[in-house]
């Protein structure tokens, strides 16, 4: 898993240095993705926020949903329910911007029931 970070941040350095945005938001991505793996819950929080970003930047709703759901599993491995909800109602978002309402309503339920048992009234008006 080590190395598979590695290649990623490589790729990242490649991306970033053609100026390529979306590959960068990828490598980001991928790097939270092989941190979750090695059990790097810091380094994998902080690379899905910098892929989160350029994704949101970007406006691309499909790589959003798909690295929050990587996110997701950082919270998870944490045992980070509130930002397990978060995830699950950022998911949620991304979802009913591309129309996948189905998914969206799965989305935001669990979310929302999260949030309902920390008793986070600010969270759920959010979500």
């Amino acid at each position: 898993k080590r190395g598979e970070a590695e290649c990623f941040e490589q790729a990242l350095g490649v991306a970033r240095g053609c100026g390529d945005v979306e590959d960068e938001a990828a490598a980001f991505c991928n790097i939270g993705s092989a941190c979750l793996q090695m059990r790097s819950m810091e380094r994998a929080h902080e690379s899905y926020a910098v892929g989160l970003k350029l994704l949101r930047q970007m406006g691309d709703k499909r790589g959003e949903a798909e690295c929050f759901e990587q996110a997701l599993g950082v919270a998870r491995g944490c045992g980070d329910v509130e930002d397990e909800a978060a995830a699950f109602c950022n998911i949620g978002s991304a979802c009913l911007q591309m129309r996948s309402m189905e998914r969206a309503h799965e989305s935001y339920a669990v979310g929302l029931k999260l949030l309902r048992q920390m008793g986070d009234k600010r969270g759920e008006a959010e979500c």
